[in-house]
């Protein structure tokens, strides 16, 4: 395909996926796999300039508003996270009652914000977003399979639906990436992921506000569940 767009076009700052590849329905930019390891910590993209520490992985499961600038200045905000190993990507939200064209647009600029941090030279650990069987159209594309992959479940399986269409998705995600690995940031419910256990290895980061709501410290919240 050629990339006519690029030439024609900043609405979507074409000039942050030169040499990408664009797959699927909906022309999503393809990440590149890399090998990047195992997080041990995580650390909010909010939280960024509060550490001393830089081993952790910076994450952005924070609501849309608090990150939306790095999708103005990436540069400006890249080089804040450069001391850090990695990088789980950008998650704009996808939720079911939300218009299909938005879904896709946020999809697209998480790929957009992605990809261009690892043209950049960062280690971005896919993030992986969905609501309803609907989206399964775009949201897997542009993934790379047989990799490390991260979802958020914090806030998203409140209520009976929720978890269905978690679960659903989460089924989806494995059959088509065959993920070797998955960082679960949030909660997980035995109703929920038990079904998965031995598919991949799953690590269990515990969101923040949930460490904060319990007593006492079990490994900095973090579980594993290997692959069988």
């Amino acid at each position: 395909m050629k990339n006519f767009y690029l030439k024609n076009d900043d609405c979507y700052h074409p000039e942050y996926l030169k040499g990408a590849k664009f797959v699927g329905k909906y022309q999503m930019p393809e990440l590149l796999k890399q090998d990047i390891e195992t997080p041990e910590k995580l650390l909010s993209f909010g939280k960024r300039k509060l550490t001393k520490d830089f081993s952790e992985t910076i994450h952005f499961y924070m609501g849309d508003p608090t990150f939306s600038q790095v999708f103005k200045k990436p540069d400006k905000y890249l080089e804040q996270l450069k001391k850090f190993p990695s990088i789980i990507g950008t998650d704009k939200s996808l939720y079911f009652d939300m218009p299909l064209a938005l879904q896709i647009a946020n999809t697209y600029l998480n790929r957009e914000w992605d990809y261009y941090a690892q043209s950049q030279g960062y280690k971005v650990i896919p993030n992986v977003r969905w609501s309803d069987k609907r989206s399964y159209e775009f949201c897997f594309d542009g993934l790379p399979k047989n990799h490390i992959v991260s979802i958020g479940s914090h806030g998203c399986i409140k209520t009976y639906e929720e978890k269905y269409l978690f679960k659903e998705g989460l089924n989806e995600m494995l059959n088509r990436l065959h993920c070797h690995t998955v960082i679960v940031y949030g909660a997980m419910p035995k109703d929920v992921f038990d079904d998965f256990k031995g598919r991949t290895t799953f690590v269990h980061f515990e969101s923040e506000y949930s460490k904060t709501h319990r007593k006492g410290d079990d490994n900095n919240g973090i579980r594993w569940f290997k692959k069988l």
